[in-house]
């Protein structure tokens, strides 16, 4: 009898070990999948620049061509300036065009290359600056206008400062605290500078010009990119355990001004999806995913500055591909795998991006 009952002991303690091992394996498992699923959204959006870069090169090329061309037809005519001063913006162009190879092979060499068409309203580019007049003070408000020195004298809680934007930052990375995530403060405030770009370079040109001055654009969106990444891996996490929005960390809280209530309607409508897919609405579901789509494509969301439209990836990211997934149909789905493409954004950030490094800027009078 003894012998039997620590035979059954051994038994046991056997069984315990092994299920002991399998859920380490399947921990594991999880953390792999929760990695691939992270570089996957990081390796889309970095494809993306890779893109653009390579349609600016393209069209570099094209112009060099033109230029060449042009210098063959005018060759018998003796105009030896003219063919000079064409030879050396062929010189500066094929330069151009070397430099956007080099960064386009060293992205490709490192992510697949996806191309997908983009469709939807690319906004004009602002411009570099604004004029102030009467007209643009607002007497409701707590600025005041400087006749005599002709300026707008804004309230510093209303414009995004240096202190302002800090301290978003700060209370956004806290967020990211004992959390599993590949991102650091550094990539924070370059996802917060990207998706308050727009601002920064109207409230505040000298501060953006000391955030962008740091490294390439292409570096410092692909840096961004992870933070998009962990978002919606952390967000993934949240909703698998509890079917619930409600302890997401929210992109809204680090976008600035009147754009956060565009976030924030953004997240509504992730709220509201994710009230019928946990009514087991099937319809409700599809019904709120289109109108979803056709705000971005063309109602009020389709006019969202572009560091809001790239940040917003975060929620399509959520939605396309895990709290919706299961339920949407094929339109629906097909329109996501588009507007999971951020093509349209990264252009326009691109060249926001360039104006802020490159150009003098001015900062509008403080209280």
């Amino acid at each position: 009898m003894k012998n039997n009952l620590e035979e059954t002991l051994k038994e046991l303690d056997r069984m315990a070990e092994e299920q002991q091992r399998k859920r380490e394996e399947a921990k594991k498992t999880e953390e792999e999948a929760e990695r691939l699923r992270q570089q996957a959204i990081e390796d889309g959006i970095k494809a993306t620049v890779a893109e653009v870069k390579i349609d600016e090169a393209r069209k570099a090329t094209e112009e060099a061509k033109r230029v060449v061309d042009g210098i063959d037809d005018n060759s018998g005519e003796h105009n030896s300036d003219e063919n000079t001063n064409k030879i050396e913006s062929t010189k500066k162009l094929l330069t151009s065009v070397g430099a956007i190879l080099l960064i386009g092979a060293v992205t490709i060499g490192s992510y697949v290359l996806i191309k997908q068409s983009i469709s939807g309203k690319v906004k004009d580019d602002k411009a570099s600056s604004k004029s102030i007049s009467d007209s643009d003070y607002d007497n409701s408000s707590s600025n005041s206008y400087d006749k005599l020195n002709n300026v707008l004298v804004l309230d510093e809680d209303e414009l995004l400062t240096e202190e302002n934007f800090d301290y978003m930052i700060s209370e956004y990375t806290s967020k990211y605290s004992n959390r599993y995530t590949s991102v650091n403060e550094d990539d924070i405030t370059k996802f917060g500078a990207i998706a308050n770009i727009d601002l920064l370079s109207e409230d505040n040109p000298e501060y953006a010009k000391e955030l962008f001055g740091t490294t390439t654009k292409e570096e410092y969106l692909s840096d961004s990119a992870k933070v998009i990444g962990a978002t919606v891996s952390y967000n993934m996490d949240i909703w698998n355990s509890t079917f619930s929005t409600k302890d997401f960390i929210k992109v809204s809280d680090i976008v600035f001004g009147e754009s956060k209530e565009e976030m924030l309607k953004i997240e509504d409508y992730t709220d509201r999806i994710a009230h019928a897919v946990n009514e087991n609405n099937r319809n409700l579901v599809n019904d709120i995913v289109s109108e979803f789509i056709t705000d971005l494509n063309s109602g009020e969301l389709s006019k969202l500055d572009d560091g809001i439209g790239f940040a917003a990836q975060v929620n399509i990211a959520l939605i396309a591909d895990g709290i919706a997934r299961n339920y949407l149909n094929k339109e629906n789905f097909d329109m996501f795998q588009i507007l999971k493409t951020s093509e349209k954004y990264v252009s326009n950030i691109f060249t926001e991006y360039d104006r802020c490094i490159n150009e003098d800027v001015k900062t509008l009078t403080r209280k």
